[in-house]
């Protein structure tokens, strides 16, 4: 499997288990970009196909920019925290979080990148 490819039986595995990331996407999609949604329903009634995919590319993006940077940020405060003493004890478990996070922003990319 190259870099970019995704495992699609392992992303929803591990969107399943990840309350917060289908939350951000959930509010992501629902709340900020519902004038997107309208729009791409108008499109679909008036069968404006060019239309449709420039908003659903237009989305995918704002999506995928928002996605990445809270995995980034979050990597961030891990890093942080990292290096506090409070989790010298336990160093591999920062160093786990963060390779998981690393691998959801990759699938992320993967799964939103416009063609």
């Amino acid at each position: 499997m190259s870099y970019l490819q995704v495992d699609l039986e392992k992303l929803m595995k591990s969107l399943e288990n990840n309350e917060y990331l289908l939350d951000v996407i959930s509010k992501q999609f629902i709340d900020i970009w519902e004038d997107e949604f309208n729009s791409i329903l108008k499109d679909i009634k008036n069968e404006d196909y060019n239309s449709y995919r420039k908003t659903m590319y237009r989305l995918k993006g704002i999506c995928l920019n928002f996605c990445i940077e809270n995995v980034v940020g979050t990597c961030r405060k891990l890093e942080n925290l990292e290096s506090s003493n409070y989790l010298q004890e336990s160093p591999h478990l920062v160093t786990r979080l963060k390779e998981e996070l690393e691998e959801t922003a990759r699938e992320l990319l993967s799964i939103l990148e416009v063609k």
